[in-house]
């Protein structure tokens, strides 16, 4: 036998690490403008999420918007999530809005594109 002791104090921190990489793994974790998954959102609550991404990342300069399409994203009939469209509302406005994805289980929004 070489290290004995050496050898038990590795597979202590090796197994003290898998248990931390374990318990940081088991849930996700949610940014501030994300909704707890108690939550139950409707179309209304989702377009919001969007609305207010879309308005964070333009900026102060951002037009009112109205939604031009939205989609619902499913598998195995599990929905996953939903893509909203906003455009402005005023149909002279020359860019603005935006697609973005709205998480079904997190109601995180996620820009996919800004609309120039």
């Amino acid at each position: 036998m070489r290290h004995p002791l050496r050898t038990v104090i590795l597979a202590a921190l090796l197994l003290e690490a898998s248990f931390n990489l374990a318990a940081a793994q088991g849930s996700p974790v949610r940014p501030h403008w994300c909704t707890p998954s108690a939550r139950k959102a409707d179309s209304t609550y989702i377009v919001s999420q969007a609305t207010k991404v879309i308005m964070d990342s333009a900026g102060t300069l951002a037009a009112p918007f109205r939604v031009d399409d939205y989609h619902v994203i499913k598998t195995a009939s599990l929905e996953q999530g939903v893509i909203v469209s906003l455009v402005p509302t005023n149909p002279h406005t020359r860019g603005g809005g935006g697609l973005v994805w709205v998480d079904a289980e997190t109601f995180c929004p996620i820009v996919l594109r800004f609309y120039e």
